[in-house]
């Protein structure tokens, strides 16, 4: 199971990962360096 990174609103990932942990500790940098929200989604493979 892959994950991504999303930010509601724009259409697609930006950013897949195969960790949920991996991909929840980039969610959280990026959204504490941009301000904006980041959420983490379930990516079909």
């Amino acid at each position: 199971m892959k994950y991504g990174i999303f930010i509601p609103g724009l259409p697609g990932p930006l950013e897949t990962y195969d960790s949920m942990f991996e991909a929840y500790e980039a969610a959280k940098y990026a959204a504490e360096e941009t301000d904006i929200f980041h959420e983490v989604k379930e990516v079909k493979e």
